[in-house]
């Protein structure tokens, strides 16, 4: 296993580790939320589980917008090597009809343009994903950010301030 793979290893086990936090930092907020409490710091609580709730969506888009980044991550590799394939095939006709021998070159010329078309569809893909999982990323981040420090006030500050 090479380094790439492990960091991509990482990435989705530290994906999934986080969603699960997430959801369980959620459960707990919600089993120890006060239904009677009519201070201020209630809607503290209330806006703190919104949030976790929120970065745990966010999460779980972001789990499945990370597979798909690879298949296309994938499917680009897959055809970047077709494709030098091909042109190695179209360099060895080129060369043996100079020489008088080979065959007509223009399937695997338009093999050859059709892939660099899907490769650049891949990357327009891939360029694309990277802003929205970039956007999703901190999005996750900072709702569960926001959302443990919603439930700190919450739980916190009316203990404090008695």
């Amino acid at each position: 296993m090479n380094n790439e793979q492990q960091a991509v290893s990482l990435q989705e086990k530290l994906e999934f580790y986080f969603v699960g936090l997430v959801f369980t930092l959620l459960g707990l907020s919600v089993q120890t939320l006060s239904r009677d409490r009519t201070d201020p710091w209630h809607y503290f609580d209330v806006l703190g589980c919104f949030l976790l709730f929120v970065s745990g969506l966010s999460g779980l888009t972001r789990l499945e917008s990370l597979f798909r980044h690879f298949k296309f991550h994938a499917r680009r590799d897959h055809l970047s090597d077709a494709r030098s394939v091909l042109r190695k095939r179209l360099d060895r006709e080129e060369k043996l009809r100079i020489l008088g021998g080979g065959s007509d070159t223009t399937e695997i010329t338009g093999l050859a343009s059709l892939t660099d078309e899907q490769i650049a569809d891949a990357e327009q893909w891939i360029t694309k994903n990277e802003k929205t999982h970039a956007l999703s990323y901190y999005s996750t981040k900072w709702t569960f950010v926001g959302g443990l420090i919603a439930l700190f006030v919450s739980r916190a500050f009316p203990t404090i301030w008695k």
